[in-house]
């Protein structure tokens, strides 16, 4: 198997300001998407579109951080490990990434049911909770 990539590269460091970027957006669309039931069918399919592309970066991101080395809380080094990193991605972030990169709007793509909208919007509540413990990661 390939290497880890290293927390400390330029491109860990580039994708995390692009997922940082992305996160933003859903920050400001996602309580516009639920507070709003748009009809205009232009919007609604580029909210569509653009939806399902980051639902595809999320699922992205999941695999990267599988594959992402992190730093030892105890010693500060960097863990190389690729069995240690995957039980720490496991042990941390993990569940609530899955949760919350489910491509919902995919899978709901023509349905009209109140009940999977209903779903989709809590999805979206939790990408929320995601994004601010992404924030709260890169601040320590």
């Amino acid at each position: 198997p390939p290497t880890p990539v290293s927390c400390e590269s330029r491109f860990a460091a580039l994708w995390g300001v692009f997922m940082a970027v992305a996160s933003i957006y859903l920050i400001l669309l996602i309580p516009f998407d639920i507070a709003f039931n748009i009809s205009d069918k232009g919007v609604v399919l580029g909210m569509t579109i653009l939806e399902i592309i980051l639902e595809v970066l999320f699922l992205v991101d999941i695999l990267l951080q599988f594959n992402l080395t992190y730093h030892d809380e105890v010693t500060k080094e960097e863990v190389w490990n690729r069995q240690k990193v995957k039980e720490q991605y496991l042990s941390s972030g993990f569940r609530l990434d899955l949760m919350t990169s489910i491509p919902f709007t995919l899978l709901t793509l023509g349905f009209s049911s109140s009940s999977a909208e209903q779903l989709g919007r809590l999805v979206k509540l939790l990408r929320i909770v995601k994004i601010s413990r992404l924030l709260k990661a890169k601040r320590t």
